[in-house]
C-alpha cells in the first residue's frame, strides 16, 4: 500500500528530543491475524478527570518515533485491524491511547466502522463487476486508515485521521481529516470553541493563506486557488477556512500547544496532483483572542516546517 503523499517535519527542543517524519517514514507492521488491538470493554464512562492545565496529558514525544506523512505523530503507532478478504484489504494503524478511554474508544469504533462499510462496499463492487455482459475480473480494492495525535495538554487532545483507498479507479484515493479531541468526554470541539468570540480571528486565516500561497509556488510554480492567482483577500479567506481541517500544534516548549495546525486534504484547494497541504500558525497570532482560561495552555511555537518539494502522487 503506497504512503500518503505530504511530508512535514518536526523539530523538538533540546531535552525533549528529535522527530522527523517523511513520506518515506516506515509504518509498523500488522501483527498476524490482528484485528483490535483496544479494549472493547472501555466506555466513555470510563474517562479520568482531565489534568490541571500545568499537567502533560501525554509523555513528551519521543525520539525516533514513527508515522505515515503527511501526518504530525507525538507517539508511536501500533497496529490495529488487518482484515484481508477476496474483494479487499483494509489496516489501521493508531496510538496506545488506553489511559485515555473516551479517545480509545472514539478511535477504535470509528476503525470498525470504517472497516465493515470498506468491506461492503468492495464486496458489492465485486459482485458487480462479476455480473451481466460486461463482467470483468476486478482487482482487490484496498484500504486504510492512520490516527495520529499532533499535542495534547491540559485535557485536550489534537488528532489527525489519514485515509487511503485503491478501488479500482485511475488512482488511490488518499485524505486527511483533523480534530479538537476533549480528553475526558472523547467529544470533538470545533476549533472556533477555542476562542472568546467563537470564530477564528481574521488574521489567523490570512496567515495560513499567505503560508499555503508559499507552499504552492514553491511545489507547482504558481499559486492558484479556484483557477484564479491567490491574494488573500475576503472570498479566498472564507472559501480557506471552510476547506481546512484544524487542529492543535506541538509546541517547542514542552507541555504546551504551540499553535494550530490546518490541513488542506487533497482537492480541496488544488488538483489532485498537488496532494494535501498542512500550514501552522504560531500561537503568538491569536493567543490574545483565545478564551482567558485556555491561554495558559499556549506557549512557545509550532516546530514544524512543510516538505515543499514536489513529490509523486501515489498512481
Amino acid at each position: 500500500m503506497r504512503p500518503v503523499r505530504l511530508a512535514v517535519r518536526l523539530i523538538l527542543s533540546a531535552g525533549v528530543g528529535a522527530l522527523a517524519l517523511t513520506a518515506c517514514a516506515p509504518r509498523p507492521a500488522p501483527a498476524p491475524g490482528v484485528e483490535d488491538a483496544g479494549d472493547p470493554g472501555q466506555t466513555p464512562s470510563d474517562a479520568p478527570t482531565a489534568p490541571p492545565a500545568d499537567t502533560p496529558l501525554i509523555p513528551p514525544p519521543q525520539a525516533g518515533a514513527t508515522g505515515r506523512a503527511p501526518l504530525v505523530s507525538i507517539l508511536p503507532l501500533r497496529p490495529i485491524l488487518d482484515r484481508r478478504a477476496q474483494a479487499y484489504s483494509f489496516e489501521a494503524y493508531a496510538p496506545d491511547l488506553a489511559e485515555f478511554p473516551a479517545i480509545e474508544a472514539f478511535i477504535q469504533a470509528d476503525i470498525a466502522a470504517s472497516a465493515e462499510a470498506f468491506g461492503e462496499d468492495a464486496e458489492g463492487a465485486l459482485a458487480t463487476a462479476g455480473a451481466g455482459p460486461a463482467a470483468f475480473d476486478p482487482q482487490p480494492w484496498a484500504g486504510s486508515i492512520q490516527y495520529n495525535v499532533t499535542a495534547a495538554h491540559g485535557g485536550l487532545i489534537g488528532l489527525t485521521r489519514a485515509t487511503y483507498g485503491d478501488t479500482g479507479g485511475a488512482h488511490p484515493n488518499t485524505s486527511v481529516s483533523a480534530l479538537v479531541m476533549d480528553a475526558a468526554t472523547g467529544q470533538s470541539r470545533s476549533v472556533v470553541e477555542l476562542f472568546a468570540a467563537g470564530a477564528l480571528p481574521p488574521t489567523v486565516v490570512a496567515s495560513v493563506c499567505a503560508d499555503l500561497a508559499a507552499q504552492k509556488r514553491a511545489r507547482v510554480g504558481e499559486a492558484l486557488l479556484a483557477d484564479a492567482v491567490m491574494t488573500c483577500e475576503e472570498g479566498e479567506i472564507a472559501l480557506l477556512e471552510g476547506a481546512a481541517q484544524w487542529t492543535l500544534a506541538p509546541s517547542t516548549e514542552p507541555g504546551q500547544f504551540g499553535g494550530l495546525l490546518a490541513f488542506f486534504p487533497t482537492y480541496s484547494v488544488g488538483p489532485y496532483v498537488e496532494g494535501e497541504y498542512v500550514t501552522k500558525v504560531d500561537q503568538t497570532q491569536f493567543r490574545a483572542a483565545l478564551r482567558p482560561d485556555l491561554q495558559p495552555l499556549f506557549a512557545g511555537s509550532v516546530p514544524i516546517e512543510p516538505v515543499r518539494e514536489p513529490e509523486p502522487m501515489p498512481e
